[in-house]
Order: structure tokens, then sequence, then C-alpha cells
């Protein structure tokens, strides 16, 4: 497998894609999505400290899908602040996450502006969020296979996740590393034998589905 995994790094809700590389075109082989909530206002906690849990938390599922999949790169939209300073604060934060595992475990990270994203997948820098969803599911009918797992007012963030590593297709790391690609099978990290079902787990994690059937 050549492996390149796209983030879209939110704070309450972050998507992955796991994407295969073969030698002529992409398979999807995850979406996922992160989510952390705040803390109950009774606990008293201080909002700082409480974004330091969750971005831990975010830290423990990224770093769970990068030790499982083992990808050759990470493809995330370029960092574009919104005008809220506490929305601006928790993408801050996501990223910094984001940047700190591909330190860690030395992958690099391939971006796209959001316009040129959406261009990439709609023809259209300015297409609505829904038309980006429509039109992955159109290349990549796959992405079928995850809905059970990701509630649909949640689906848009691994749709973008998804979104960035098409648009990050012709970018020269991924060039390259298609080249090594090839089009055997394999199954999927850490999945129960014939099940297809996520292997029993201790701790949250990414979900790890058995291949796709090849007639979706």
């Amino acid at each position: 497998m050549t492996i390149v995994i796209g983030i879209d790094p939110g704070f309450a809700s972050a998507g992955i894609a796991v994407v295969d590389l073969l030698p002529r075109g992409e398979r999807v082989r995850l979406l996922d999505v992160c989510e952390t909530q705040k803390a109950q206002k009774k606990r008293a906690v201080y909002a700082s400290d409480d974004n330091v849990r969750r971005a831990g938390e975010l830290a423990e599922f990224l770093e769970v899908a990068l030790k499982l999949w083992k990808p050759v790169a990470i493809c995330v939209e370029s960092m574009s602040f919104p005008r809220n300073a506490s929305s601006a604060q928790k993408v801050g934060i996501a990223w910094g996450v984001v940047a700190a595992l591909a330190w860690k475990y030395d992958l690099p990270i391939v971006q796209q502006s959001p316009q040129a994203v959406k261009k990439a997948v709609c023809g259209d820098k300015a297409a609505p969020k829904e038309a980006v969803e429509a039109a992955l599911r159109k290349m990549y009918p796959e992405c079928a296979t995850f809905d059970r797992y990701v509630p649909r007012s949640k689906r848009e963030h691994p749709f973008d996740a998804l979104a960035v590593v098409v648009a990050c297709r012709g970018s020269e790391l991924l060039l390259l590393a298609r080249k090594g690609a090839t089009d055997e099978p394999q199954r999927s990290p850490d999945v129960e034998q014939g099940t297809g079902r996520p292997a029993p787990r201790k701790v949250r994690r990414p979900r790890q589905l058995a291949e796709p059937e090849d007639d979706i």
C-alpha cells in the first residue's frame, strides 16, 4: 500500500481520509471523524485547560491512525483563520497537533488552499460543501461504505479531508509516491479476521474496515 492521509484539522470535529495511491487512480480506505466535547460547565474547568484535554484527544486519535496506516505523507488544507478569535484559536491548536505529529513521524505535509481544493474537486473555487461531497461520492463510490460509521451531520469533515488529497494529487511528492504503488489488494490493518469489522479496542481510535467490495 502507498497510503496518504488527508486531515481536516477541526477542533470539535476533525475529519480524516485514508487513501491508497494506485498506479492509476486511488482507493478510499477509511473515512472517519474525531469529535471532542467541551467540559460541562458545572465542572468549573478553565477553557484553556479544557482545550489542552481536547487537543490531547485529537492527538491520540490522529496518532493511532498514523501508526496503523503508516502514510507516506499528510495532506492538509492550508491554514486560514476565521474572523472569530475563539474559533481562530481552536484552528491554531488543531493545526499545531497535526504539525507536531508530522514532525514526530517525519512525515511531509502537502498543502492546498481552500479555493484550490474546491476547484480541484468541482472545477469551481466557490463550490459549496454539498457539491464537493457529491463530486467525491461520484469519483469514489466506496465512500458509501463508511456512511454507517460517520453521522450525517459530521460527514463534511472526512469529505473535506478527502478533497484535500484529491487537490494534492498533482504535487511532486505524491507523484513520486505513486510510482511505487501497486494494484495488489491488502487487508486493512487491525481488522478482525472474517468479519470486516473493527477489532476490539481499549482506547478510542479510528475505525478500521476491510477492503470495500470490488462492485461498490
